[in-house]
């Protein structure tokens, strides 16, 4: 007796709702505020049917829900009812002469919502803000170091022609200082790409699909040779859609 007291008292005084409806959709069980679920306290709902006092298109919402329940089915929703955001859970239930039932609880879920949707919204803004910070360096890094790069490998060009005639050994030197510069210049081109690979919409589909079979060439010991024909401009969508296909790592088997 005083276990069913307190199981009793537990239920009143729990901050969810519960209930439980027989398979002539009548409340046989309420407890706690079924007023944001079902429009009335649960005084006011208890052995009642379903649906009375609701509107047509909510009260249809909760037979069926109640119908699936009675064939078997669990059921984990969540709500939008106003402003506010609320867990649902409904579950088939029976008792000792083997009667069917829908068994369901409620739970004011917005502080919770809430503070999801507040930390989805800062990591979207950490995302938006890493994203043009990367953007940023890749095109100083193609802008300015790549072309400072290229301009010196020139000035060496010339200088390497000037000194011909005159001192093939620094000639020699100038070469593989040229070599070296290159394959600085490489490493800038990719290291700005990996940091915003976003050259579909930059350059167009196929320069981006030549420079990912170059980044494969240097991993695949076979032959990779690009044939590509585009008749038409690719609309705006598809282009995004494989730059985050290049973003993926290039893999070999």
């Amino acid at each position: 007796m005083y276990a069913g007291s307190i199981s009793d008292a537990y239920l009143r005084q729990c901050p969810a709702c519960s209930w439980i409806v027989d398979a002539g959709h009548r409340f046989v069980q309420v407890y706690g505020d079924t007023t944001p679920l079902f429009g009335a306290a649960a005084e006011a709902i208890d052995c009642r049917m379903l649906g009375e006092g609701m509107r047509a298109e909510r009260a249809t919402a909760w037979r069926e829900r109640v119908e699936r329940c009675l064939a078997g089915e669990t059921l984990l929703l969540r709500e939008r009812i106003g402003t506010f955001t609320w867990y649902v859970a409904q579950f088939p239930m029976s008792d000792d002469r083997q009667s069917r039932f829908a068994g369901g609880f409620g739970l004011d879920v917005t502080p919770w919502s809430s503070a999801e949707q507040e930390l989805r919204y800062t990591v979207l803004s950490a995302l938006r803000a890493q994203g043009f910070e990367r953007a940023s360096m890749s095109k100083f890094l193609h802008d300015q170091v790549g072309q400072n790069l290229s301009a010196a490998g020139l000035q060496l060009d010339l200088l390497r022609m000037d000194l011909e005639t005159v001192s093939p050994d620094a000639c020699r030197h100038i070469t593989d200082v040229q070599r070296m510069l290159e394959s600085v210049m490489q490493q800038v081109r990719d290291f700005s790409y990996q940091l915003n690979p976003a050259m579909v919409e930059r350059a167009g589909l196929h320069a981006a699909l030549d420079r990912l079979l170059g980044r494969a060439r240097s991993r695949f010991q076979g032959t990779v040779r690009l044939i590509l024909s585009l008749p038409r401009r690719w609309p705006r969508a598809t282009l995004r859609r494989s730059t985050r296909s290049l973003r993926k790592p290039w893999r070999t088997r």
